[in-house]
């Protein structure tokens, strides 16, 4: 299921910014926004050791994420009722769960960078949706209480469909909804740990036109 969805978000990241780079050729009108992220996203729910020979499942408990993200959307004229999408920027995220038997506590925090590239559609003269993957990279820092704090890679992938209302010609607001995977990787005592988890994600989102 998981490499079904990580081939989703591979091939509709590339079929976007096919859009996107079709829009570019000959940008007639664009909008560009600052948009600032409050997310729900996945825990931890499985632990992978012995290069990936051996696994635990965690119990998950629901994660948080910050994005601000520069988006720019491109239209082929004013008129225009499909175009596409793309954007990038800056996340910080908090992920936690519990080892099997809740009998220790996994807390992970990272932060990094994550591109999104999709398309969006006009739905009248004030509501517009997006479908868009993103993927993300950066560093996180796993906190096992009572075991050890070790730092490590950490990335993430998904695909979200966003609902953005505009209030006026520079604020707009969105409600996002999708699902979304990660991968945290730590070494203790020469032994590599993976972190993973994935599942429904949603969040609200601020936007400021430009």
């Amino acid at each position: 299921m998981k490499s079904y969805i990580k081939g989703m978000v591979v091939m509709a990241l590339f079929c976007g910014m096919s859009a996107v780079g079709e829009e570019i050729q000959d940008p007639l009108t664009s909008d560009f926004a600052i948009r600032t992220a409050l997310r729900l996203v996945p825990g931890v729910d499985k632990v992978s050791f012995y290069e990936g020979h051996a696994s635990s499942d965690a119990k998950s408990t629901d994660g948080g994420r910050l994005e601000v993200l520069a988006v720019k959307r491109y239209w082929s004229t004013e008129e225009s009722r499909a175009g596409g999408t793309l954007g990038g920027g800056l996340f910080i995220s908090r992920q936690d769960g519990f080892g099997k038997g809740e009998d220790f506590k996994i807390e992970t925090s990272s932060f990094g960078a994550m591109i999104q590239g999709g398309l969006a559609l006009r739905g009248g003269e004030h509501f517009i949706f997006e479908l868009t993957p993103y993927v993300g990279l950066g560093g996180a820092q796993n906190r096992v209480k009572g075991e050890f704090i070790e730092n490590g890679p950490y990335w993430l992938y998904g695909i979200k469909a966003g609902f953005f209302f505009e209030l006026s010609s520079s604020i707009e607001l969105g409600l996002e909804v999708g699902y979304e995977g990660f991968k945290q990787e730590v070494e203790v005592d020469n032994e590599n740990l993976d972190f993973t988890g994935s599942g429904f994600s949603g969040g609200l989102v601020l936007g400021v036109k430009f």
